[in-house]
């Protein structure tokens, strides 16, 4: 009778663990399939940016972030703002501003990519626009404490991008 259990239990064994492998390798070749998936259709927001507005919103929410975890009071300022400067109504300006999160949570610092997001604001914006874009992003980097070292570098970069002194 024990030989029986014995033989019963290394076959339940032998079945549980082929089971186990044939799954294991099913996961290998989905993983593998997603994988050269992303590796071929996978394209970042940002490479394909070419609205100066888009492009704003994205550097608008990195300023505020850089002093941590945005606050909603620093979120409707950031609304407000984009709001009065591109004169859109709420719905949009709240858009944007998700937007900005969105690349952001994809990017992780816009200091990284700040030629691909300047690109648009170069292109399509005039002198007044790019003065009152860099007077944004100021305003937004005094709302709460004062700006930090790092907010005041991008916006030393973006001025630098925009052949401002």
């Amino acid at each position: 009778m024990a030989i029986i259990i014995m033989i019963l239990g290394a076959a339940v064994g032998l079945i549980y663990v082929l089971t186990q492998g044939i799954d294991l390798a099913w996961q290998g070749h989905s993983a593998a399939r997603r994988f050269s998936w992303l590796r071929k259709n996978k394209r970042r927001l940002i490479d394909d940016l070419h609205s100066p507005r888009e492009a704003a919103s994205i550097l608008a929410v990195q300023i505020a972030a850089y002093e941590g975890a945005l606050t909603n009071e620093q979120q409707n300022n950031i609304i407000l703002k984009l709001q009065r400067i591109f004169v859109c109504n709420h719905a949009e300006a709240e858009e944007l501003y998700g937007f900005g999160r969105f690349v952001l949570g994809e990017i992780g610092d816009a200091s990284n990519q700040l030629s691909k997001i300047m690109a648009p604001i170069l292109a399509d914006c005039t002198a007044d626009e790019q003065c009152d874009f860099v007077q944004m992003l100021e305003e937004i980097a005094e709302i709460g404490p004062p700006p930090n070292d790092i907010q005041r570098a991008l916006i030393t970069a973006v001025r630098r991008k925009l052949a401002m002194s």
